[in-house]
């Protein structure tokens, strides 16, 4: 849950993460830059590899960075405080 109240999610896979629903209607990478989410992460080469607006977007990457990019999101660009409790379930593709 964001600051403002609002359920927000993100799907980590190995390689990338799911934002879903994805608020906005600028394209993604735009919106990580100017949030200032990618500051700490310098080094990423991240990939867009799927969105459409107000409904999803998809990002990739090597797996090591994922996890700092999952909370640069949800701190950066959905919204949520410094000390928020992420809650996680896991699925088996496969």
């Amino acid at each position: 849950m964001n600051a403002g109240g609002t359920d927000v999610s993100i799907q980590v896979m190995a390689d990338s993460i799911n934002i879903s629903p994805y608020p906005y209607s600028e394209e993604p990478l735009t919106r990580l830059e100017l949030s200032g989410a990618l500051e700490a992460l310098e080094d990423m080469e991240l990939e867009l590899v799927d969105w459409d607006a107000n409904a999803f977007a998809t990002a990739g990457n090597a797996p090591v960075d994922v996890a700092r990019l999952v909370d640069e999101t949800f701190t950066k660009v959905l919204g949520c405080d410094a000390a928020y409790e992420p809650r996680a379930t896991t699925e088996d593709l496969g």
